[in-house]
This record gives C-alpha cells, sequence and structure tokens, in this order.
C-alpha cells in the first residue's frame, strides 16, 4: 500500500524554495487531513488550479481562479469555507471540521 505522502508528492510535489520566499496576492488552500488533499490532487477539475504543495495540508492555489476552484469544490461535493485576509490585518481562522470540509483563503496586498 502505497502511504499518502508519496502519493501527494507524486501529484504535487512539495515546494522547497532555496530560501525565503514572500507571495503577494498569493491565495492558499487548507484541509484538514493530507488523505483529503490527496484526493483533491488526484481530481482534474481541482488539480488545475492547485500550483504547489506548501505542506501536507495546505497548497498554493492559483489567485486568479479561486472562485473556480471554490465553483469546483462544491461540484466535488466538498464543502469548501472561503476567508480572505487583507494587508497586515488579520482575522482569526475558524477551525476546520470534517474530513470532507476545505478552507480555502485568499491573500491581498495593498501595496
Amino acid at each position: 500500500m502505497i502511504a499518502t505522502n508519496e502519493i501527494l508528492d507524486s501529484l504535487l510535489p512539495l515546494l522547497q524554495p532555496d530560501g525565503p520566499e514572500l507571495h503577494v496576492n498569493a491565495a492558499v488552500l487548507e484541509v484538514a487531513e493530507p488523505a483529503l488533499l490527496a484526493e483533491l490532487a488526484a481530481d482534474p477539475r481541482i488539480r488545475r488550479y492547485l500550483l504547489a504543495r506548501l505542506s501536507d495540508t495546505v497548497v498554493l492555489v492559483d489567485p486568479g481562479h479561486v472562485r473556480d476552484l471554490e465553483s469546483a469544490l462544491l461540484d466535488a461535493g466538498h464543502t469548501p469555507r472561503c476567508s480572505e485576509e487583507i494587508s497586515n490585518e488579520t482575522r482569526p481562522r475558524p477551525p476546520i471540521h470534517g474530513q470532507g470540509e476545505v478552507e480555502l483563503e485568499g491573500f491581498r496586498s495593498d501595496d
């Protein structure tokens, strides 16, 4: 049996920059379990919007297609919870409940 990490590595490799990186206007998708991220990455309707894996439960999303990803998640039977953080203002994130829920966040800088 193949481990979830091996499946994730084959579908969506872990981003390993040479040094610190700053992503402006980035969007991320966060899930409760690595197995759910593997399931999402295996779905071509969703995979097309996923750019790089930041951890076993967080992936960098194409910021120009956040709403398209939200629609694809809904069409696939998932329950996305969208939130936005603007500039340096941060709001506490609600906890993720259940394996089928994903959190989609868009980040925007006013700079």
